[in-house]
């Protein structure tokens, strides 16, 4: 009647309304019975309103006689009004003319035309720091064993500890109700399921999906998660497989697109139609932009059209759409999928390589001692940054009693969760991912503070090279995680942003030291080559380049690292000595390694002396770059690719050499905040050295005109480039000048400036 009215007198808008409140008054019953089931998902097992049959009694009532009876809505009363608090919504009841033909019935393939929302983004998790931080704001600053203390702490006081208890159940059943009534918020890969933690965004862009009609169009501004992070794999195949997808716009907050919103956030702009698949579709991954850029998207030299079969060649298990500046992007990663295997089906497998975490920073935080816990017990310090504890006569006869294995001062006999010391135990160093850099498992040292923003370190030079951590782990609580085959595995910064100066960091370190869960692991197989190998292939340019255009929510997951092109080195012998030789003079800088040049030397007798020394190692920082250069020589080498391509690669890294001097003239220019420029004078030389360095491994003259050689590759250098155009010059000069490349550059949080 309501479409009806309409069609015979548009203009008749109270008729229109009267029709309409008609209609809601004739499901409103059903109404109620959507907030009662709903709210039945949040009350106590066992409330009597949680009854299941009351909504058979409901239904029933409601076929035959059209209303409910008093006898059947007194009991589900409670249930009824917890689903109205939470809010309970449902679409077809709110917008019946649209779901439903002129009957009631449901209407074939109806829905929406039109979807148009910029969606909250929130976790629908308990948060033990926001929670928490109502009572205590200063617990934000808090991580691992000393989050746990104080939180302890204030569940003493009366009724925080309920107050947490409740909020954390009400939390756990919105997104388990939640993720009932969405379907692509989970997919299974490789026999696993991933989503990832719920959050609001994904499943607005599910609803989106499930309201429209065939064919109807959606367009969304959410989080960059949805292209990047693993946990969204299941709205990436409903939009790649269900949907065809007309645009994808990533750009981030720099130039306060959102003016509310900090500026370190990105976003999606996506336009989709409902059914699919997809067969192509524009996208471009815009920075530092105004929203203006969106008017000329199609003229932007950023566009890059990008394919279901490319987003699965680059990431087949979870279809993380790369981020590619563009065309000849594209172009170049094809040519290095074309050329080697991917990661995870090719050297991960030959090599007998595996990927692991260790001790997690959080739920096993009450492993972990610092310098001071281990002083207050009588531990020793032995060389190498390793403890030991004192005799069992020591804690036997002085204020301990004994607790299991080992021993707790008196004062702190009646607190169950004091930390045990053993008697005669070595505690080794914890290595967290902040500690080390590329080829350097003791690039720095912890020198005081409390949680991730509160911690300061310092880079440590090559006279002081040593494990300094911030914690220390019991061998005995180490066990279950030691590698002896090889006595050596490779570690990896977990934090792997795009937009960080290096995104993979890898360095090898001993297999017996423990690593915190930031900083995962992998184990080698038979041949200890492979440690050397696996550390070359990952802190290499060309690595780096294909890593961060397929990151995964901003961290280092076998996801993300499975699918990357990766040569296998070992099949080309005179690139497998050079880079183990390589690795072996970069990385063996401290006693600890020791044994790992011993067992290379045995392979590569001609090549390396026999016996490690602390001569035996390259700690001169010139020569570490021209070794590291070489490194990613080889590298690029293996990947196929043209001294034109490894130009364009380097071309891509923005952030490096910001410590370094600059040649005359050299400059790095970018919009800032506020409208402002950066305009500041330059250094590249890591981005000279390499090419140099690939010019002379291919055998071909280098570019006596630099600026005009990157015109050629399509990169316009001419803006920041000084008089000095000739590449050897440019390195000759700025090496002259006191220039390092592959230097890590000092940024907050470092105390000192000294370099590593």
């Amino acid at each position: 009647m309501l479409t009806q009215r309409v069609g015979d007198d548009p203009g008749d808008l109270e008729a229109h309304r009267l029709e309409f409140e008609a209609v809601l008054q004739t499901v409103e019953p059903l109404w109620r019975l959507h907030q009662m089931r709903v709210g039945q998902r949040f009350l106590p097992e066992g409330h009597p309103a949680a009854d299941v049959t009351l909504v058979d009694r409901w239904l029933d009532e409601f076929g035959r006689m059209g209303y409910i009876s008093e006898q059947t809505a007194a009991p589900a009363e409670a249930a009824r009004r917890k689903g109205e608090v939470l809010g309970a919504f449902c679409w077809s009841l709110a917008f019946p003319e649209v779901f439903c033909d002129a009957d009631g019935s449901w209407k074939p393939g109806g829905g929406f035309d039109a979807v148009l929302t910029n969606p909250p983004w929130e976790k629908v998790k308990p948060d033990r720091k926001e929670f928490h931080a109502a009572y205590d704001p200063a617990i934000r600053d808090f991580q691992g064993r000393r989050l746990a203390e104080r939180i302890r702490d204030l569940h003493r006081q009366n009724g925080i500890a309920e107050a947490w208890r409740a909020y954390e159940a009400g939390q756990k059943a919105l997104a388990s109700t939640l993720l009932g009534l969405f379907h692509h918020q989970v997919a299974t890969v490789n026999g696993k399921r991933t989503g990832g933690d719920p959050d609001l965004f994904k499943f607005f862009v599910d609803r989106s999906h499930q309201i429209l009609r065939t064919d109807g169009a959606a367009g969304l501004v959410v989080p960059s998660g949805l292209h990047s992070s693993q946990g969204a794999t299941g709205l990436r195949r409903l939009l790649l497989d269900e949907s065809r997808m007309q645009v994808l716009c990533k750009f981030d907050n720099e130039r306060k697109v959102f003016p509310g919103t900090d500026h370190r956030f990105k976003f999606d702009l996506i336009v989709f139609h409902k059914g699919g698949p997809t067969s192509e579709f524009p996208a471009i991954f815009l920075s530092w932009e105004t929203e203006e850029a969106l008017e000329r998207m199609e003229r932007h030299p950023g566009l890059v059209r990008l394919t279901p079969d490319l987003i699965r060649a680059v990431s087949p298990d979870t279809l993380t759409i790369p981020e590619y500046r563009s065309e000849r992007d594209v172009e170049i990663v094809r040519k290095m999928h074309a050329r080697c295997e991917p990661f995870g089906t090719g050297v991960m497998q030959r090599w007998g390589l595996q990927f692991r975490t260790e001790l997690h920073m959080t739920n096993d935080s009450h492993l972990f001692r610092d310098r001071g816990w281990l002083r207050r017990h009588g531990c020793v310090q032995l060389p190498g940054e390793r403890w030991r504890s004192a005799d069992e006569a020591v804690y036997a006869s002085g204020p301990y009693v004994r607790r299991g294995d080992g021993w707790v001062r008196v004062e702190d006999q009646d607190d169950p969760h004091a930390a045990v010391v053993y008697a005669g135990e070595e505690y080794l160093p914890l290595m967290e991912g902040k500690w080390i850099h590329q080829f350097d498992h003791c690039a720095f040292a912890y020198v005081s503070g409390e949680g991730r923003s509160q911690i300061i370190s310092r880079p440590l030079s090559f006279g002081e090279k040593a494990a300094v951590p911030h914690y220390f782990v019991a061998r005995r609580d180490f066990p279950q995680h030691t590698h002896p085959a090889l006595g050596y595995k490779v570690g990896f910064r977990d934090v792997a942003r795009e937009s960080n100066e290096r995104s993979t960091i890898a360095a090898v370190l001993p297999a017996e030291w423990p690593c915190g869960h930031n900083l995962p692991i992998w184990v080698c197989g038979s041949d200890v080559r492979s440690v050397c190998w696996l550390a070359a292939i990952k802190n290499s340019l060309c690595f780096d380049y294909l890593f961060r255009g397929n990151l995964a929510g901003g961290h280092l997951s076998l996801f993300a690292i499975r699918p990357v092109p990766t040569p296998d080195v070992s099949a080309y012998p005179d690139a497998g000595r050079g880079t183990a030789i390589a690795v072996c003079r970069l990385a063996c800088f401290t006693p600890e390694t020791a044994s790992l040049w011993e067992q290379m030397a045995s392979l590569y007798p001609e090549e390396m002396a026999s016996a490690w020394s602390a001569l035996c190692p390259v700690v001169d920082l010139v020569e570490r770059a021209r070794l590291r250069a070489r490194i990613d020589a080889i590298i690029a080498d293996l990947y196929g690719l043209s001294v034109e391509d490894y130009a364009y690669i380097l071309s891509t890294f923005f952030l490096l050499d910001r410590s370094q001097p600059a040649l005359p003239g050299d400059r790095f220019i970018r919009p800032r905040r506020g409208g402002r420029v950066q305009d500041e004078p330059r250094s590249y030389i890591t981005r000279d050295l390499a090419l140099l360095s690939y010019c002379e491994h291919k055998g071909v003259e280098p570019p006596a005109d630099i600026v005009g050689f990157f015109a050629r590759v399509g990169v316009n250098i001419e803006p920041v480039t000084g008089p000095i155009r000739d590449l050897r010059e440019r390195v000759d000069r700025a090496t002259a000048l006191g220039a390092t490349a592959y230097i890590v550059t000092p940024s907050r949080g470092y105390a000192g400036a000294a370099r590593w």
